[in-house]
């Protein structure tokens, strides 16, 4: 899973998540989980898209075993390409919109880390396994959902500091004298949250698994920083039932 050549100065450092994903899984259900009745994937940030990139082949391998019940929970994963951001946060360069040689460097890269048919489809501008909205929506060339109808949950933010950074970052970088810099930053944010808003509202009306709980907050993740897993009972999830 891993790749270090200590001949070479230059880091080479491959992380082959899915492969590593799929083992772990197979590893577990040989242990007893084959017979758990239900399963929660989770993650937050990017590894809330990796939860749901992964949710297709871990419902097919739970149905190949047994009769758990998947459900996914991601928490501000919720990527969108406002201003060309989402070549910016993967390629780790800041530009006012992306080049075609930065969209062609991401998407052979998400490719072939991960060899996933949803990564090389930007169909509608950018990374389809880089978007809940394109995963939720969208076919392969086999007319087969990249995403599988299992119940699944987002926690999002409209106005998610870490995805709005590169955006903001830019602004500042072309703002020569700072006059009406607030302005522009205040016009930005606000046309994110909107972009944000359309992509959401638009996914729920395209699906029947998919709920949501979205704040108007700048913030990024809130699962795994949230203050409440230090109260009694916050640790444990269970069934909502009625009286």
């Amino acid at each position: 899973c891993f790749r270090y050549d200590p001949r070479s100065e230059s880091i080479q450092f491959t992380y082959r998540g899915r492969r590593i994903f799929m083992s772990v899984i197979r590893d577990l259900l040989a242990m007893g989980m084959d017979g758990a009745t239900e399963i929660v994937l989770a993650g937050s940030s990017a590894g809330g898209l990796g939860a749901l990139n992964n949710a297709k082949w871990l419902q097919s391998e739970l149905q190949s075993v047994g009769s758990a019940e998947l459900v996914v929970i991601f928490d501000s994963a919720w990527f969108i390409n406002f201003q060309g951001s989402i070549y910016q946060i993967f390629d780790g360069t800041l530009s006012r919109t992306e080049s075609e040689a930065q969209r062609q460097n991401v998407l052979t890269l998400l490719s072939v880390l991960e060899s996933n048919e949803a990564c090389a489809d930007d169909r509608l501008g950018l990374p389809c396994c880089s978007s809940p909205f394109c995963l939720f929506t969208q076919t392969n060339a086999a007319g087969e959902r990249y995403y599988p109808e299992v119940p699944t949950f987002g926690i999002l933010s409209l106005y998610d500091a870490y995805l709005l950074a590169p955006s903001l970052a830019a602004l500042e970088t072309i703002s020569n004298s700072g006059v009406g810099y607030e302005i522009d930053f205040l016009l930005t944010v606000g046309e994110y949250g909107g972009e944000m808003n359309k992509t959401v509202v638009l996914t729920d009306s395209k699906t029947t698994f998919f709920s949501y709980y979205a704040t108007q907050c700048l913030q990024h993740v809130y699962l795994a920083t949230s203050t409440l897993w230090g109260l009694p009972g916050a640790s444990v999830f269970g069934r909502a039932t009625a009286e």
